[in-house]
């Protein structure tokens, strides 16, 4: 796995807990490294957008069908292609909950280089 940062120039400051934030990017990095394959390029972004901070961790794996990325955030649901795979299915329940702790938003979709995006809205400070 290969990784790209983007984002501002000038520093962001985020309303939320500096460990929750470290958890959530440390689940979807560890998430990426592992259901993206090891050729994948993970990109990690920053952006400012109506006082809010949307983080961006988006790869370039295999992605998930439609009716897969309808699934993600379930408690304890895993795609049928990573079963074999070590983990819980609760990575992306867990970074929902810590967001919505935050009085954030998480959306993931599919993102433009194939694999998966997610992205965390939160306030801005």
């Amino acid at each position: 796995m290969r990784l790209s940062l983007v984002g501002e120039a000038e520093p962001v400051r985020i309303a939320c807990n500096p460990s929750d934030l470290e958890e959530m990017v440390e689940i979807l990095l560890e998430n990426a490294g592992k259901y993206a394959g090891s050729g994948a390029v993970v990109t990690v972004a920053v952006r400012r957008e109506d006082g809010r901070v949307i983080l961006q961790v988006s790869d370039s794996g295999p992605g998930l069908s439609d009716r897969d990325l309808e699934q993600i955030g379930t408690r304890f649901w895993r795609a049928a292609q990573h079963r074999d795979q070590p983990g819980t299915g609760l990575g992306h329940a867990i970074v929902e909950q810590i967001a919505y702790g935050n009085e954030g938003v998480v959306t993931v979709d599919r993102a433009p280089e194939g694999g998966l995006r997610t992205q965390i809205e939160l306030r801005a400070l």
